[in-house]
């Protein structure tokens, strides 16, 4: 099971997402959480490891589990693997940003882009819970957001 803290980060409209270079989905930033730290820290080093940005973590948003079958494929062996994810996501802010800065990936694998809070969809954001949870969240809703893939 891994534990992955997210942010959003919503600028005049816009929310930032990332993307692997090569895939058909986007994600909010953000990255695995290591044994010794809290998730506002961890979610403060990897945005600064992956794109140099300094950001402020404000509230919880809520939460996402998320399972999928990763493929993998080898030369004679195909097995697919069981992912089970728990996405933590908090507001974040980026102090004294007022206009969307143009971002550069420090991670060669990594693109970085602002998308309209309301095309997220459009830009396949995976999980797809979180496209639920940023729309509360930008239309004021400050409850504690929680949603799930696995199948009741």
């Amino acid at each position: 099971i891994r534990v992955v803290v997210r942010g959003v980060i919503l600028v005049d409209g816009y929310v930032l997402v990332a993307h692997c270079k090569g895939a058909t989905n986007t994600f909010l930033p953000g990255g695995h959480v290591e044994f010794w730290e809290s998730l506002p820290t961890a979610f403060t080093r990897e945005l600064f490891e992956e794109v140099g940005l300094c950001v402020q973590v404000s509230n919880y948003i809520g939460m996402v589990e998320h399972q999928w079958i990763e493929s993998v494929h080898e030369v004679s062996l195909k097995e697919n693997r069981h992912r089970h994810q728990i996405n933590h996501v908090f507001a974040a802010l980026l102090p004294n940003m007022n206009v969307l800065p143009l971002l550069e990936s420090r991670e060669d694998h990594l693109e970085f882009f602002w998308v309209q809070s309301s095309e997220l969809s459009k830009h396949n954001l995976m999980p797809s819970p979180l496209i639920e949870l940023v729309e509360h969240f930008v239309n004021g809703d400050r409850s504690t957001f929680w949603n799930s893939t696995f199948a009741s």
